[in-house]
């Protein structure tokens, strides 16, 4: 799985959990069958919970960007390294055949 496929499913679960918690919230609202006090604290802790599983899915989201942005950084230094390599090898093969041709000239 490429880290492309990786990031969308990640989105997915964290929407997936933000969206369930609020059906699960307003299921509760609607078949609630205790006082409206009772009730008043079920939502509370319910937000509590659905704030937190936000923040955590936020958080490994971030931790995920962050170590897609490291594994990006670090493929453009490996090509850029391997490109100044490929260009070293063409200058100096330059130069060889530069120098051969000066030498066939001079004699």
């Amino acid at each position: 799985m490429d880290q492309t496929t990786e990031d969308r499913a990640l989105m997915g679960f964290a929407a997936g959990v933000i969206f369930g918690g609020l059906l699960g919230a307003l299921a509760t609202l609607w078949l609630a069958p205790q006082s409206g006090k009772k009730t008043q604290q079920l939502i509370h802790r319910q937000a509590l919970r659905m704030q937190q599983a936000a923040e955590d899915a936020v958080e490994t989201i971030k931790e995920g960007a962050d170590q897609a942005s490291n594994d990006v950084r670090d493929k453009v230094n490996a090509v850029r390294k391997e490109g100044r390599g490929w260009m070293k090898q063409r200058a100096d093969a330059a130069d060889n055949i530069s120098a051969r041709i000066r030498d066939s000239v001079a004699l």
